[in-house]
């Protein structure tokens, strides 16, 4: 299981590949803060804002299918398979200079809000969260 906060790391990654018995569980859901490192910073420009939205504020859990449909993961492969997908994926992906794959990641990523100031946004809104009180969950 890989909690929500974690797809954001994932999503900054060139490739993602997960096993498909993965599930991605939404934590930050459970302990009533934003969820962080990231996720948000990546999530809209995957799915949209109307999936983004939904995905960190009312899933609780999400499986590789529906990670894969949603464009969340590039494959999913079973366990026993993800060495040999993996090399082959860094095969693929070696016929590209670095200095050309650079360059077509920052054109990708250009349109994403400054970096540094969305994690000092981040960091205030998780800090925020922590220091108010817990709400009573009206859905128990």
């Amino acid at each position: 299981m890989i909690i929500l906060p974690f797809l954001g790391i994932g999503l900054a990654c060139d490739y993602r590949v997960a096993t498909s018995d993965t599930v991605f569980c939404n934590d930050a859901r459970i302990l009533d803060i934003p969820p962080g490192l990231g996720l948000l910073y990546f999530l809209p420009a995957y799915v949209g804002f109307g999936r983004a939205q939904s995905l960190v504020t009312m899933t609780e859990k999400m499986d590789t299918k529906k990670a894969l449909a949603w464009g969340l993961l590039d494959q999913t492969v079973s366990a026993e398979t993800l060495d040999v997908a993996l090399e082959a994926q860094a095969k693929r992906m070696s016929a590209y200079s670095p200095e050309t794959l650079g360059s077509i990641k920052a054109l990708l990523n250009v349109h994403l809000p400054d970096f540094d100031e969305y994690f000092r946004i981040e960091g205030r809104c998780v800090e925020q969260a922590l220091k108010c009180e817990p709400r009573k969950n009206l859905s128990e």
